[in-house]
C-alpha cells in the first residue's frame, strides 16, 4: 500500500489488449491497436481496497479512471446512486468542464482501475483525434445524470 491507500499493479499485455477493445479507445479513436499498446504502457493500474474513496464529491480531478475489475459505488450527498463495474469510465468531467465531481466514487470488492492523467490524455489525443469525441460522449452521459 502507498500513503494514498491504493497499490500500483503492473500492467500486463492482457490489460493492454483489454483496453484496445474498449468502446472508449475503440475504432472511433482512429488508433492502431498495436501502436495503442505502446502508448498505453505509461498508464497506471491501481488496486483500491474496498471502501476507499477514488474520487470525492466536488473534487476537481485531472484524471480519468477506467474500471478494469471489481466494482465501485457512486454516491451523491451520501446517497448511493449506482454500482459501476468493469469498463466504466469516470472522472472525465473534471478535465472537460473543469468542475468538481458531481458524485463520489468509492471502491468496492476487487476494485482495480486505470488512471489516465491529464498530460497522458493530451498526448493520446494528439495521436488519436477520435478520442475527444469518445470522451465527450461519456461526459454527456454523465451530465445527463448529474
Amino acid at each position: 500500500m502507498t500513503q494514498h491507500g491504493f497499490t500500483r499493479v503492473p500492467v500486463t499485455q492482457s490489460h493492454l489488449d483489454w483496453l484496445t477493445q474498449m468502446e472508449f479507445f475503440g475504432k472511433q479513436s482512429g488508433g492502431d491497436p498495436r501502436q495503442m499498446k505502446d502508448d498505453f504502457a505509461a498508464l497506471e493500474l491501481l488496486r483500491y481496497p474496498s471502501g476507499l474513496a477514488i474520487i470525492e464529491e466536488n473534487e476537481l480531478t485531472e484524471c480519468i479512471y477506467i474500471l478494469l475489475e471489481g466494482s465501485a459505488d457512486v454516491f451523491r450527498g451520501g446517497s448511493k446512486l449506482a454500482t459501476i463495474t468493469s469498463g466504466a469510465v469516470f472522472g472525465e468531467l473534471g478535465i472537460i468542464i473543469r468542475r468538481g465531481s458531481s458524485a463520489a466514487v468509492t471502491a468496492g470488492e476487487g476494485c482495480q482501475a486505470f488512471r489516465l492523467g491529464k498530460n497522458l490524455l493530451l498526448n493520446l489525443q494528439r495521436r488519436y483525434p477520435g478520442l475527444v469525441p469518445s470522451l465527450l460522449g461519456f461526459a454527456k452521459k454523465h451530465l445527463v445524470h448529474a
